[in-house]
């Protein structure tokens, strides 16, 4: 048996940290991770309710796979929208105000969905409302030997 010692961790930071361990962010690249995405989209809601913007949050499993979280809160500005991915990005009037979130959960949601085939996106219009949909890649079965 080896010795462990604090020389062979390795530090991974940003997104790459993500890619090369998403169960380490998300708890699970499973049904649990599955869970976890969808409650990263749906907490931007909750956080519009508890600062007294949304009053409804409705959750959509769509049949091919995917799933659309809405709700009507402020909605997000058109200038803001192309941006909501990225990491670290907030809006002047951020989503998350009433708790002071980090910019990194929706970019976390992204880079998932993307090393995982999948496909993320949002439409919003200020002052009615975000719908935020992803959807997972079907994997389809490969017989033994092809």
């Amino acid at each position: 048996m080896s010795n462990y010692d604090g020389s062979q961790i390795v530090v991974l930071e940003g997104l790459e940290a993500v890619r090369k361990r998403p169960g380490m962010y998300i708890g699970s690249t499973g049904t649990r991770g599955l869970h976890h995405l969808i409650w990263e989209i749906l907490d931007n809601g909750i956080d519009e309710h508890l600062a007294g913007f949304c009053t409804e949050i409705h959750i959509t499993l769509t049949g091919d796979g995917g799933v659309c979280i809405e709700d009507n809160g402020r909605g997000i500005a058109a200038k803001d929208l192309p941006y909501i991915f990225d990491r670290f990005y907030r809006t002047d009037t951020s989503r998350n105000s009433s708790r002071g979130g980090s910019g990194i959960g929706l970019s976390i949601v992204h880079k998932i969905m993307e090393d995982h085939g999948g496909k993320v996106w949002a439409t919003s219009r200020e002052g009615a409302g975000t719908v935020m949909c992803f959807v997972l890649r079907k994997y389809q079965e490969v017989p033994v030997g092809e």
